[in-house]
């Protein structure tokens, strides 16, 4: 068997590990490894490695991420790599990463046939428990935090590994300790500046902090999300409005026109602050505003300050 594998997964971690489980049993331990990202570099550049050969060691270990970028056109580097896999270097490990194949495609077909095939995946459940096994886990956080991560791997471990430092002392991981401090995997950006919202009124700066992260690697604009926070708070204070003259879940949300998941996790929140706070949280975010528009502010900064300074 030739050492050539074609690895498919869109999660960075399983992939990793897969790529050493791979290292490890075909006779390339402690060899270099070269990578070589096609979203950042071209084809050409690894064909190169290929093609050369090393001067420290015999044996040398060659990974392209993200091989799908080239595999749409037909390019001299793509037939180069083809007949290169037909007659591949026995010295060189050549580890192929990809996201996403095409299965319709006569290369992918291709790539399939002259490398060692692997759709990497990894039971998240198993992951959560081992992970996790040294402490005692409250009945529900393993399928919460697989609800909050969809079952990406390597969301998973970045969550874990912050619930195990916050309950280093403690040992004992609850529902309430995933809802505060873990973020949801969610690219809609309503959904998440209403997630902050609730952060902010609970005053809960940690989670304020990384969901604005989430928002701010979305490449969502300070003064955009200004306003939508504002109308996510004024949500909540409208939702205890309401809930105080005696509307139910369903009439509220029918009166407001908002799918009643929404009403529901602003009813957990509306007893944490009063009218006054809320009403400091709106025209705290109106100066800020202004504040930015004026120029007195740099946007990214003035926000951040903004939660940071949350009490």
């Amino acid at each position: 068997m030739n050492n050539n594998y074609l690895l498919e997964s869109s999660d960075f971690l399983s992939v990793q590990k897969e790529e050493e489980k791979i290292i490890n049993s075909s006779g390339f331990l402690d060899q270099n490894k070269s990578y070589y990202d096609l979203e950042e570099t071209s084809l050409e550049n690894a064909l190169e490695d290929l093609d050369t050969y090393s001067f420290l060691s015999s044996k040398k270990i060659i990974i392209i991420k993200n091989i799908e970028a080239v595999l749409d056109k037909e390019t001299s580097e793509v037939e180069h790599l083809l007949r290169y896999l037909e007659s591949p270097n026995p010295d060189n490990l050549l580890i192929l990463c990809t996201k996403k194949l095409d299965e319709r495609r006569k290369i992918t077909k291709e790539l399939k046939k002259k490398c060692q095939y692997i759709k990497v995946a990894e039971d998240p459940m198993s992951f959560i428990k081992q992970s996790l096994s040294e402490y005692k886990l409250e009945t529900g956080v393993i399928h919460l935090l697989n609800e909050y991560t969809g079952g990406n791997i390597t969301s998973l471990d970045n969550e874990c590994q912050k619930l195990k430092l916050f309950r280093l002392n403690e040992r004992e991981i609850c529902k309430e300790d995933v809802i505060s401090l873990c973020i949801k995997k969610d690219n809609n950006i309503e959904n998440l500046t209403f997630d902050l919202a609730n952060a902010i009124v609970s005053k809960n700066k940690k989670n304020s902090l990384g969901i604005y992260e989430v928002l701010k690697n979305n490449n969502v604009e300070p003064l955009s999300l200004i306003g939508l926070l504002s109308n996510q708070i004024r949500l909540i204070y409208q939702v205890k409005i309401l809930k105080n003259r005696g509307l139910r879940k369903e009439e509220i949300a029918k009166e407001l026109d908002v799918h009643p998941f929404r009403v529901t996790k602003s009813i957990e929140n509306i007893n944490r602050f009063s009218d006054i706070e809320i009403h400091e949280f709106i025209k705290n975010l109106s100066k800020l505003d202004l504040n930015i528009k004026k120029g007195e502010m740099e946007p990214i900064i003035a926000f951040e300050m903004f939660l940071i300074n949350l009490d």
